[in-house]
């Protein structure tokens, strides 16, 4: 790649069933198909890096199969699909690395999208990296999301992080912006609910319960029932899930006695930003304490991520860190961007935040 040439950046596209609660639908659809075919015809553009949530496997209500990838691909507006087959076939590589809400997304997965002979390279976030010699930093963002990051403890349901279930909760309200607000109020009260925990475990003790569940358990079941209250589901609400083990197996009472281990693991992980890490996700700047984090121990910008959907650049403190925003309904998804879709070019050692224009 000459110094000529640039790489594209766009992620949270989050192309699903086209449902009213779906985030991707009306002009955005006209705006990313323009958008890839732009991209396709420009000889300026070495590579296409789609920064996750492209797809969306995640945001359906808790009595609909969520879709898989093929199966959204199969189903997607056929002029989208050939304006990013015009891109793999066109462009010199068009990569794919995975998000939260597309995080089971693989390879073989990409196979109906090839074009001229090609297809699109799913690649790992720091295969990406070390491809450039770790001289830029791109990944989607979630990483470092408490509830949206990948979960391997042995108490998840499914595999499946506590933000999918948080999602589909949300998929269920009428309102997904009050949904988004309520989880975020909860967060934000997470010392006076330390507080609440520590008193009822004083309780407890008292009546000589010995076993009291650690105060994940307890932030957990705070964020599902408050949920369940604007999602108007019971405890004995069944959860439709594409894996047909999972499907109709577990209820909305079941995530409550899960993921226990989640807040105390990430305690280890990041004492110093706790609240950070769960607000990441929430709040349109979420991401800015992570990009400040990476800078400081000396990762070399341009660091690009998505995930908030909120296009930004250079922040206060994170000067080299760009935000390429998003292309679906951003008041829906609480990241609070406003105005036209926006994604990042790369060039050498620099980021530029750009605003499509129709």
């Amino acid at each position: 790649m000459n110094s000529t040439q640039k790489t594209v950046v766009m992620s949270d596209i989050h192309i699903g069933n086209g449902a009213s609660y779906s985030w991707f639908q009306g002009p955005y659809v006209t705006y990313a198909t323009t958008m890839f075919n732009r991209v396709a015809a420009d000889p300026s553009v070495a590579e296409l890096v789609l920064l996750g949530d492209i797809f969306d496997n995640w945001l359906y209500p808790l009595n609909v199969v969520p879709l898989t990838a093929p199966q959204i691909i199969s189903g997607m507006d056929a002029g989208l699909r050939g304006a990013i087959q015009a891109c793999v076939a066109k462009l010199p590589v068009v990569y794919y690395m995975n998000g939260n809400h597309d995080m089971g997304v693989q390879q073989a997965d990409l196979a109906q999208l090839g074009s001229g002979g090609k297809q699109i390279q799913w690649i790992a976030a720091d295969n990406y990296n070390a491809k450039h010699g770790n001289t830029r930093r791109l990944e989607h963002g979630n990483a470092c999301d408490m509830f949206n990051a990948p979960d391997a403890a042995s108490d998840t349901i499914g595999g499946y992080s506590l933000g999918f279930f948080i999602t589909r909760l949300v998929a269920s309200s009428k309102n997904q912006a009050a949904a988004w607000q309520t989880v975020k109020a909860v967060v934000d009260r997470n010392e006076a609910n330390k507080v609440a925990y520590s008193a009822q475990r004083v309780n407890a003790a008292a009546m000589g319960v010995a076993d009291f569940p650690p105060y994940g358990a307890f932030l957990v079941g705070l964020i599902v029932s408050a949920l369940q209250v604007v999602a108007k589901v019971p405890d004995s609400q069944k959860i439709r899930f594409a894996e047909p083990a999972l499907d109709n197996n577990f209820t909305v009472g079941n995530i409550k006695k899960h993921y226990w281990s989640l807040y105390d693991a990430w305690v280890a992980l990041y004492p110093q930003y706790l609240v950070q890490t769960m607000l990441a996700g929430l709040v349109p700047n979420g991401l800015d304490w992570y990009a400040t984090l990476l800078l400081s121990q000396g990762v070399k910008p341009p660091i690009v991520m998505g995930h908030t959907h909120l296009g930004e650049q250079n922040p206060s403190g994170a000067a080299g860190y760009t935000n390429d925003g998003c292309w679906c309904n951003p008041s829906e998804s609480g990241g609070g961007g406003k105005g036209m879709p926006t994604y990042a070019e790369v060039a050498g050692s620099q980021a530029t935040l750009r605003t499509f224009a129709p």
